[in-house]
């Protein structure tokens, strides 16, 4: 839903009435995640995509299908036949498509995604009969919770508190029943220290991919409103600064001042936190000194492999926006688990 919550928003004050789909299972491959949202209305409107466009059509009809009887359903789209005039989908795999009008709870996990709070959508998928969205949880509320869920409370409190979306069977009423726990998390936090005109790139970048991003630097000449628009700015050193920040494993911190009166306090402080990612900008003797300097400070080698430095993939970065989109892709693939290498390679290397 976050990826639609912009548009929802729009369309749900205009007053006409919308249905949302969502991809609810996956079977092998597919274009897009668990999650995956659509949302459709009258007139061929349609914002968000399940598949990439290979079924996006098909789930416009049966959206109109359940606008019209109000009946929520789990639709699955397939593999391809290329002997067949049918939908499906050409990467091969198979989704089950969660089709719902917008209702009550849609707008309460909309709210809390437009507030930047975490939000847990409970989903149920089979039997056909009892599909759809029947309660939602936030940090200090539950909508729709009733008696007959509490054997999900274990999951979907784990769920909604690591932020990851998640397929859990349960006795609900008199049945088993398949749920999809899905988890609208916070977007991931960047702090970027150094109101640089690489931090500047930086920050627009991981702004569009959905990372909330703070800059840090006690220089306003720098670190202003008009050379980072919309964007949260703490005039503080920068072991004031992130001390003042909430990390977590998702969250990633990029020194970029390439001041030793900035960049050292910034990488001790950002070694106290449990940021995901770590990197400094400079060249590798730069990053050397730096390194050496922190083994002078006590800092212990386990913690000093954290920090990525030089940091960014080796993508024959020249330009400013270049070296950004360098220092963003290495945070992704982090944060991903990936070592950011060429899709292409891996697959040749795995057809020899």
């Amino acid at each position: 839903m976050k990826e639609v919550a912009a548009e929802l928003e729009q369309w749900l004050a205009t007053g006409e009435p919308a249905a949302i789909a969502t991809v609810v299972r996956i079977t092998g491959s597919a274009p897009r995640p668990l999650g995956a949202t659509l949302i459709a209305r009258a007139g061929d409107k349609i914002a968000g995509s399940v598949s990439n466009g290979c079924v996006e059509s098909a789930v416009y009809e049966e959206a109109m299908a359940v606008l019209n009887d109000g009946r929520t359903r789990v639709v699955n789209y397939g593999i391809s036949d290329e002997f067949a005039f049918t939908v499906g989908l050409s990467c091969g795999g198979s989704i089950d498509v969660l089709i719902e009008p917008v209702g009550a709870l849609h707008r309460a996990a909309l709210e809390a995604v437009r507030s930047d709070r975490p939000a847990l959508l409970v989903r149920i998928v089979g039997p056909a009969d009892r599909a759809g969205t029947v309660a939602v949880l936030t940090e200090d509320r539950a909508e729709g919770w009733s008696a007959e869920l509490a054997e999900l409370k274990v999951a979907a409190l784990a769920a909604l508190g690591e932020g990851r979306s998640r397929a859990v069977t349960a006795h609900i009423g008199n049945e088993d029943a398949t749920v999809f726990l899905e988890a609208l998390a916070m977007p991931p936090l960047l702090a970027i220290v150094g109101a640089t005109h690489v931090g500047q790139a930086l920050a627009h970048l991981a702004k569009a991919v959905g990372y909330r991003v703070v800059v840090a630097d006690p220089r306003s000449a720098l670190a202003n409103a008009e050379r980072f628009p919309d964007m949260e700015i703490l005039a503080a050193w920068p072991d004031d600064a992130l001390a003042s920040l909430r990390f977590a494993p998702s969250s990633a911190v990029a020194v970029l001042a390439h001041d030793d009166k900035f960049d050292h306090p910034a990488l001790l402080a950002a070694l106290r936190t449990s940021a995901g990612y770590i990197g400094a900008i400079g060249s590798r003797t730069t990053n050397e000194k730096r390194l050496a300097w922190l083994r002078s400070q006590g800092v212990a080698d386990r913690d000093i492999a954290r920090v990525h430095a030089p940091i960014g993939l080796d993508i024959g970065a020249s330009s400013v926006e270049e070296i950004a989109l360098a220092i963003l892709a290495e945070i992704v693939a982090v944060r991903r688990h990936r070592r950011g290498g060429s899709l292409s390679a891996e697959s040749l290397a795995a057809a020899r």
